[in-house]
C-alpha cells in the first residue's frame, strides 16, 4: 500500500487518532509524514523497529520567516558563545542527543532515517 492510500483512506478520515506506527524507514515516507503535519519519533517493540508518526493538530508548524525565539534563547544567542545555525554539523547534533539521553527515540535506524531525508545534511556533514 503505497503512501498517499494510507493518508487518503486511513488517516485523514480518522482525524481523531493521532499517534500511529510504519515499518516503512524510507526518507519518502518520513519527508511525507512531515508535509502532513506529522512529527515522527521511533521505537523498538518485540526487536522489531518502528516510526511512530504523531498527527499534530495544535502545534509544531515550521515557519521560519516566522520563527518566535524566546527571550532566554535570544540572550543566548547574543552571547558570543553560541551561533544559530541550520544544517551544520548534523551527524554531531545527533549523535550527542542520541549519548546524552540514553533512552531517546533517537536510534541509529531514526538517525539513518533523517541523514537521508534531505541532500543538505549530507552535504554539510562535519562543516
Amino acid at each position: 500500500m503505497n503512501n498517499e492510500t494510507v493518508l487518503n483512506e486511513y488517516i485523514y478520515p480518522n482525524m481523531e487518532e493521532n499517534y500511529y506506527w510504519s515499518d516503512d524507514l524510507s526518507s519518502e515516507f518520513y519527508i511525507k509524514a512531515a508535509q502532513c503535519g506529522f512529527i515522527t519519533t521511533s521505537m523498538y517493540k518485540n526487536n522489531e523497529f518502528f516510526l511512530l508518526p504523531e498527527i499534530q493538530f495544535d502545534y509544531a508548524v515550521m515557519d521560519f520567516e516566522n520563527i518566535k525565539i524566546s527571550k532566554k534563547v535570544s540572550k543566548l544567542l547574543k552571547e558570543d558563545n553560541y551561533l544559530f545555525t541550520i544544517n551544520k554539523k548534523f551527524d554531531e547534533v545527533l549523535e550527542k542527543i542520541k549519548n546524552y539521553h540514553n533512552d531517546s527515540w533517537i536510534k541509529d535506524e531514526y538517525i539513518d532515517c533523517l541523514l537521508y531525508t534531505s541532500p543538505s545534511p549530507r552535504d554539510q556533514r562535519g562543516s
